[in-house]
């Protein structure tokens, strides 16, 4: 649920775009795991219809936005979320109870 939020909130200065809209989907549809770039578009069924009548080069725009953001990384020829950025917001582990 906190990726959920963070996303909401990197993409809340942006224009309420049809582009932002679709960026946004594929972000919160990608898994951790690395996705091919070409089975991008049919991952899940919303992204399948969003992506159903455009081109190679609306997905690799929108690919190279979510990297450039920082929100997701690109491996080789696939694509997956960057939520390992969310540690940076779990509070470090206090060693009193060891100390014990």
């Amino acid at each position: 649920m906190s990726w959920v939020n963070y996303v909401h909130e990197r993409f809340a200065g942006k224009p309420n775009t049809d582009a932002t809209a679709r960026q946004r989907t594929l972000l919160l549809d990608l898994p951790n795991e690395p996705v091919p770039l070409g089975e991008l578009r049919r991952m899940t069924p919303r992204l399948a219809e969003l992506y159903a009548i455009k081109g190679d080069k609306t997905l690799t725009r929108d690919v190279n936005e979510l990297v450039s953001m920082g929100l997701a990384i690109k491996e080789s020829h696939a694509l997956r979320s960057a939520i390992e950025i969310m540690r940076a917001f779990i509070p470090a582990r206090s060693d009193l109870n060891a100390q014990r």
